[in-house]
């Protein structure tokens, strides 16, 4: 049985599914969405399909979200039967509702930050011997001095995340993964941050399930 989420709310309007339509499996507050009549087994082969089916995996997790609060499950999460399912959520149902109670009205956030090039002259080409190894090393300390000044705002940002509530996971790269109240304004408090930092420039997405804190 193909399973997208849990939440503890049932009065929602569930979305469309793959190739049919969701429903609810409740065990004892704990509901699972599920969509019976799909099974990735059918995509498995076919890349195509799979990615396809990767994409309506998330438009839906995101449609329930905008609802309410919910656990996103892995893309391709079944179970073997409804049976199944009822004894994991007997068994799990209670950190489950523990975990939509710490989630409720907050948000996954991920920021993306680009590293801004160190601002350097061309070194004159008039320059010989000794004069021009000394501009090369000059350039070369200005450079490392930029790096440090740019790991420092790098973590100064995130201090700046934890003052306001937001715990974060390490993405790839330059991307952090936020958690954060819905409330806060996320969006003006990166745009301030980014107006008095010259060595970042730093996206943040719109509001999502939280994928990494379940």
């Amino acid at each position: 049985m193909y399973t997208y989420a849990f939440t503890n709310d049932t009065n929602i309007c569930l979305p469309t599914g793959m190739v049919g339509d969701l429903t609810i499996v409740e065990h004892y507050g704990i509901a699972a969405i599920v969509e019976p009549g799909f099974s990735i087994r059918t995509c498995e082969e076919d890349d195509r399909a799979l990615l396809q089916a990767v994409m309506i995996h998330d438009c839906i997790l995101r449609s329930l979200f905008a609802q309410t609060t919910i656990l996103p499950l892995r893309f391709g999460t079944e179970f073997a039967s409804q049976q199944d399912l009822l004894r994991h959520l007997q068994d799990n149902g209670q950190d489950y509702l523990n975990k939509l109670t710490a989630l409720d009205g907050k948000a996954e956030y991920l920021l993306k930050l680009s590293p801004v090039d160190c601002p350097e002259a061309d070194l004159n080409p008039q320059l010989k011997g000794r004069a021009y190894f000394q501009a090369k090393k000059q350039m070369a300390e200005r450079q490392h001095e930029w790096q440090q000044k740019q790991k420092l705002a790098f973590e100064m940002m995130l201090g700046t995340m934890a003052t306001i509530g937001a715990k974060f996971v390490a993405g790839s790269g330059h991307q952090v993964h936020l958690l954060l109240d819905r409330a806060n304004n996320l969006p003006q408090t990166v745009s301030d941050w980014q107006a008095h930092c010259p060595f970042w420039q730093v996206q943040v997405s719109e509001e999502l399930p939280p994928y990494h804190f379940v």
